[in-house]
């Protein structure tokens, strides 16, 4: 499954954080963390379910701006891709 790390702008609250989480869960992604001390997001999501670009639409629906810090790829034959 692919892990994305992402920053939002826009974001300044756990309000805005749980937003984002209740409609991310809704779309069928996998698990939703957010890591205060470096301010991004880790979903962790199944292609079959949603797709990168489901998310970041969601996440610009509700007013903010996703930005990727990071995009892994992992295959759970072989790992890391």
């Amino acid at each position: 499954m692919p892990i994305v790390y992402l920053s939002f702008i826009g974001e300044h609250c756990d309000g805005c954080l749980t937003s984002i989480e209740n409609a991310l869960y809704t779309l069928g992604v996998e698990q939703f963390t957010y890591d205060f001390t470096h301010a991004h997001a880790k979903v962790i999501f199944n292609r079959d379910q949603v797709e990168l670009d489901q998310i970041m639409q969601a996440i610009s629906h509700l007013g903010f701006e996703p930005n990727i810090v990071d995009l892994i790829e992992y295959n759970e034959d072989f790992g890391v891709e």
